[in-house]
């Protein structure tokens, strides 16, 4: 089949929305589907896949048009012209919005992706039930985990000496939620604990203060961040919004525990993690961490088997036999 997948950024350029249509592009061009990257900001062509920034594609004939949210540049191009393109369009929400050119994308796609209650809550009250399909989010499931050597890498390279170690990845975002859970964190005074916040967007209004306990690091090698991930002892999520949150997935596939606000992915994964809804509950958390420490039963079994990136190509093949 002939697809094309549509985001705003694509790698090398870092972030959730761009590694996760790498992902979905990539694991199809292995099916042996031609695809092509529709988006703003890019390097040229990847891995063997047609990257553009040229409009006149999105009127080409595609099997299907793969549309990564809205209210950005060029998956708004999508829901704007959305009545003039032929090919079949499935808007995957990821973040449902009411804003006028989303909703104009949500009445003309032909599908619409859920993953989460949000999104099912979202098409209900627009009752688009009928073209509404599940689109599981996944990630590339790693081969190890619990790696030592990476552990030890992380500790190293970043001279972290402490008996256990907190990461929160994404960036310093407002919505990240990152200058809360800091001062959350040294409220619970964990001398035998460091946090480690990191991402690849670097807002000095939304970083927290560094001490000697906190670290903030600016991580563009994705080495790097799959090393910080291999050396959490727990990892927290404290995102105010999230698509999805798909670091959560990359934490259960390595093994790694985890606390995080009752949003999204979250609220869908609660049974394998711990969820909180206030300041104190998630300083009840880092207060007693210890409790905190082991994977909940059944969460690497459940990413490695419903949440691969092929479990998300997978949903998407369905559509393209309706």
């Amino acid at each position: 089949m002939k697809l094309l997948f549509v985001v705003h950024r694509y790698p090398p350029f870092m972030g959730g929305s761009e590694y996760y249509t790498q992902a979905m592009a990539e694991e199809s061009k292995a099916r042996g589907h031609q695809v092509t990257v529709f988006t703003n900001q890019h390097a040229g062509d990847l891995n063997g896949i047609r990257v553009t920034s040229d409009f006149r594609t999105i009127f080409e004939d595609f099997d299907l048009i793969i549309v990564h949210g809205g209210n950005c540049a060029n998956q708004n191009m999508i829901h704007e012209n959305s009545e003039h393109i032929k090919s079949k369009i499935l808007y995957l929400l990821i973040f449902p919005s009411t804003t006028e050119i989303c909703m104009k994308g949500l009445y003309n796609s032909t599908y619409i992706g859920c993953s989460t209650q949000v999104d099912w809550d979202h098409v209900k009250k627009f009752k688009l039930e009928h073209k509404s399909h599940l689109v599981r989010h996944g990630i590339i499931i790693p081969t190890q985990t619990n790696n030592i050597e990476g552990e030890m890498r992380f500790r190293d390279k970043f001279k972290i000496t402490t008996k256990y170690i907190i990461v929160s990845c994404g960036g310093f975002w407002r919505h990240k939620g990152m200058v809360e859970l800091a001062g959350i964190f040294n409220h619970s005074k964990r001398k035998d604990t460091t946090l480690v916040l990191t991402g690849y967007h670097n807002d000095p209004a939304h970083k927290p203060h560094e001490t000697e306990n906190v670290r903030c690091l600016y991580l563009e090698d994705r080495t790097d961040v799959s090393d910080a991930l291999l050396a959490a002892d727990l990892y927290v999520m404290n995102s105010f919004e999230e698509g999805y949150g798909l670091v959560l997935l990359e934490a259960m596939a390595k093994q790694v525990p985890w606390a995080a606000r009752n949003i999204a992915g979250a609220t869908q994964l609660k049974q394998f993690g711990h969820t909180y809804e206030t300041q104190n509950q998630l300083f009840t958390i880092l207060a007693n961490l210890e409790e905190y420490l082991i994977p909940l039963p059944g969460s690497y079994e459940h990413v490695k088997n419903e949440c691969s990136i092929k479990n998300t190509i997978d949903d998407i093949e369905k559509l393209l036999t309706i």
